[in-house]
């Protein structure tokens, strides 16, 4: 069981290494919407699984992801449903 915190911090830090962000920036703007404020594409989504996978250990369908996922605060949602399931 992964608890919120583990995961929003473990899902930030992979979209901060995704989009070349500052980790605090991203971290500070949850609100962020990944489609239209970051310009998400599938090389992002690629990248984000691949960190998540290795370090939460569940797999990642980067295509139901960018699917359900808007904000940055939806994504950790979006993650801590699947990795306690």
């Amino acid at each position: 069981m992964y608890t919120r915190d583990q995961v929003a911090d473990a899902y930030l830090d992979a979209v901060a290494k995704a989009f070349m962000k500052d980790y605090d920036y991203i971290r500070n703007n949850r609100q962020l919407n990944i489609h239209t404020d970051l310009h998400c594409e599938s090389i992002h989504s690629l990248a984000i699984a691949a960190v998540l996978e290795e370090e939460l250990d569940f797999e990642l369908d980067t295509n139901e992801f960018i699917g359900a996922v808007s904000t940055l605060e939806s994504g950790i949602d979006y993650i801590l449903g699947l990795v306690n399931a």
